[in-house]
């Protein structure tokens, strides 16, 4: 019996190991991705305000697609758009929508599970403002593992009304 249970460790041991790979390929098994914030602004001072009232992303995977951003970002944000890797990185945009209540909000974490990508967020917003504002938070991420095909983006808030807000796009 002893020489089975080393014959089973022998043999199972890498078969888990090729089964958990597998599953972590396929998006079995969520994987957190590391990201930098670029910028956050809580009011919305790259110049003119995003119009729409609900939260909203958007995603640029290359430098062709930075025109998409030009107007809703600092000047400085945009400098350092043009100088991302968009070989090892893309960029994620999020934004709060149009308010005038207190707008503050925080991309926490950035998870892939398979061709899904979620940005969970936590809203930290309470107070009434004078002034319309559009709050966003410009994210570099790390281009880890596969890619090369379409993922759906999505922005999660994880405090406060559960609300969702996706989009599609290639990253190369």
């Amino acid at each position: 019996m002893k020489g089975m249970t080393g014959w089973l460790k022998r043999v199972l041991g890498p078969l888990a190991l090729v089964f958990l790979t597998a599953l972590v390929g396929c998006g079995a098994i969520p994987r957190e991705l590391s990201f930098e914030t670029i910028e956050q602004s809580p009011h919305g001072e790259g110049g003119k305000i995003r119009e729409a009232e609900e939260p909203g992303l958007m995603v640029i995977a290359t430098a062709e697609e930075l025109n998409q951003i030009d107007n809703l970002v600092t000047q400085d944000a945009q400098e350092k758009l043009r100088q991302v890797d968009y070989d090892a990185y893309f960029v994620v945009a999020a934004f709060l929508g149009k308010r005038t209540s207190n707008p503050g909000f925080q991309v926490e974490r950035v998870v892939r599970r398979g061709s899904q990508i979620t940005l969970y967020a936590l809203d930290q917003g309470d107070g009434f403002l004078a002034a319309i504002t559009s709050p966003y938070q410009l994210i570099e991420v790390r281009k880890e593992g596969k890619w090369g095909r379409q993922f759906t983006f999505k922005l999660r808030f994880t405090e406060g009304e559960q609300r969702i807000v996706s989009v599609s796009h290639h990253i190369p």
